[in-house]
């Protein structure tokens, strides 16, 4: 059994940990109310996301607070980039057991503020508990968007073109190093990997940049087969991707060299948090336009046809292949 940890009541963590939080926005309340009030943008609709992390599930039971707090917050800021929303504002739901010390509390706090500060979202409210175990956080994150100007999963046609932002597999082969279940690796590989991993970095600019271009699109964070798999079961479509065409890191390729049994980390391997987009023909030079603006790495990696929820992945001479992974199961 563990110990338990003396620590401050409900009301004294939230004015010591998570009001600071909020101050920058007055509809928060200083957090002392039972809800938020929030007004909505003319001419902007709302866009809604959750995502709940369980300890010993969606991260490890022996992860830093900041590394909780970097994975938490990131998913919800992607689920946002796929929809081509400005971030605005989140609620937080914690569930701490006993043995979570106020200091571990305190430094999740403290991390969540930073990345809400860097992405221009604000706490305004939200619950904490006690709960017999495990840590469970889930957040609620809110944003805006110009009306019918919401990107969905769709919206894709025979004859769209299928591109993805980033590299593949960083975060799968990262969360495999920290469990020390890569053999030849170098330091600064895993180092760079692990971090892919631990600190996700939302493509928010990108996901606003693709408003009115892409056909359809989504977060890579199941793995890109199963992702792709929406976008298709939406759109009613069908997907071939062209495996050779793949974006990967040279860290990422240096391990796969050596391990060659994990280049399926690639096409299923989740928590990227890259963006899965088509866009029409017609607009690929608005595309060209925003890749170079934006200065991100996007490539093409297959295309729309006729079809019905299907995904087809073909090597580099066109024969099919059948991934060994179809991506993470949350069920």
């Amino acid at each position: 059994m563990k110990p338990q940890i003396k620590r401050a009541n409900e009301f004294d963590l939230i004015a010591r940990h998570f009001a600071p939080l909020a101050q920058n926005f007055p509809g928060a309340l200083g957090l002392l109310d039972d809800a938020a009030i929030i007004s909505a943008r003319e001419g902007s609709q709302f866009v809604i996301t959750t995502d709940t992390l369980v300890a010993g599930i969606h991260f490890r039971e022996v992860d830093n607070p900041d590394v909780v707090a970097s994975r938490l917050l990131g998913c919800n800021l992607s689920d946002l980039a796929a929809m081509g929303s400005d971030p605005f504002a989140f609620v937080l739901s914690a569930s701490w057991p006993q043995h979570i010390a106020e200091d571990w509390i305190q430094h999740f706090a403290t991390e969540l503020g930073k990345i809400a500060q860097k992405y221009k979202i604000f706490l305004i409210g939200g619950d904490t508990v006690a709960t017999p175990g495990p840590i469970t956080l889930s957040i609620t994150a809110f944003g805006f968007v110009p009306l019918e100007e919401a990107l969905t999963r769709r919206g894709a046609a025979p004859g769209d073109r299928l591109f993805v932002s980033g590299t593949l597999g960083d975060s799968a082969l990262g969360l495999i190093a920290l469990e020390n279940n890569i053999k030849f690796i170098s330091k600064s590989d895993r180092d760079y990997l692990i971090n892919r991993f631990q600190k996700p970095e939302p493509r928010l600019e990108l996901g606003q940049a693709l408003r009115c271009i892409a056909s359809a699109t989504i977060d890579v964070s199941d793995g890109l087969m199963q992702d792709l798999g929406h976008i298709a079961n939406a759109s009613n479509i069908l997907l071939e991707v062209n495996a050779s065409k793949l974006p990967v890191s040279a860290e990422a390729k240096r391990v796969f060299l050596a391990e060659p049994n994990l280049e399926s980390c690639a096409l299923s391997g989740g928590d990227d948090y890259e963006l899965a987009f088509t866009v029409p023909q017609s607009k690929l030079k608005k595309l060209k336009n925003v890749k170079t603006k934006l200065d991100v790495a996007i490539t093409e990696i297959g295309w729309v046809c006729e079809g019905n929820g299907i995904v087809t992945i073909r090597d580099a001479f066109g024969c099919l292949v059948k991934p060994k992974y179809g991506g993470y199961q949350h069920f």
